[in-house]
């Protein structure tokens, strides 16, 4: 019999498969891609990326608060990787969107805080200006 498939290009092919359903809009299937991936390789080589994006794909589905948990991964496994910033800027829209004004500044300051370099700190400034 042929031997079994190579578990790595599955794993690569979910975490492929979760990008293309995001890129599709497909936000649901998206995000059990994306956690198929996570579940058979968590700390693959894409595994930040696909905590972030399985937030981003809870996040378009407004399950805020299901997408605030999964950003938390990013910022507490990956704090030195571009997308810690990304995601707490995301943290605070989501605590934003569900009318925790108190806690999406206090997001938005640990943002300001701890990633003065970021690329969001511009824009988390102005969304404390705006609460």
């Amino acid at each position: 019999p042929p031997p079994p498939p190579v578990k790595t290009a599955t794993v690569k092919t979910k975490y492929d498969q979760g990008l293309t359903l995001f890129r599709a809009n497909k936000y649901k299937q998206s995000n059990t891609a994306f956690i198929e991936y996570l579940d058979a390789n968590p700390t693959g080589p894409q595994a930040v990326n696909a905590h972030y994006f399985a937030a981003e794909s809870l996040y378009q589905q407004k399950e805020y608060e299901l997408a605030i948990l999964e950003y938390q991964k990013v910022i507490v496994e990956f704090p030195q990787h571009a997308k810690a910033p990304e995601s707490l800027y995301k943290q605070g829209r989501s605590f934003e969107m569900l009318g925790d004004k108190e806690t999406a500044r206090i997001v938005y300051n640990k943002l300001l805080d701890n990633y003065p370099k970021s690329d969001k700190m511009e824009a988390a400034q102005k969304r404390l200006n705006a609460l």
